[in-house]
Parts: structure tokens; sequence; C-alpha cells
């Protein structure tokens, strides 16, 4: 079905840049490949912004397409 096709390709868009976000965010491509303080402070900011990143991308979504 073409409708899922883009719909594939919409959601692993918004992987990769959550990807980005993730890296900008922390410097790791992997995260929790060190144990340092700062690290663990990187790792919480990255998440936060993931989430909120979700969370906007939501908002988007619904008032799109069910308002």
């Amino acid at each position: 079905n073409e409708n899922a096709e883009l719909q594939n390709g919409r959601w692993a868009m918004i992987g990769i840049i959550a990807g980005l976000g993730a890296y900008l965010a922390t410097g790791q491509l992997i995260p929790g490949d060190s144990n340092d303080e700062l690290t663990h402070l990187a790792e919480a900011n990255g998440r936060a912004a993931m989430i909120l990143f979700w969370g906007l991308v939501s908002a988007y979504t619904y008032v799109k397409y069910f308002t």
C-alpha cells in the first residue's frame, strides 16, 4: 500500500532526526559508553530532548489530522 510506505518513510525520518538530536545533545553515538558525571548529565539531557521532540511531533500530528 502506498500510504503505508509513506507512513514508514515519515517515521524513519523522525527516527533519524531523533538520533541526530540525541547525538548533538550527548555527543555519543551509543549512549552510556562512559561513566563520568558529565556524561550522565548529557544522557539525561538527550533523553529529555527526545521526549520533548516526540511530544511536539505528536501534538503536531494530532492538530493536523484530528482537528
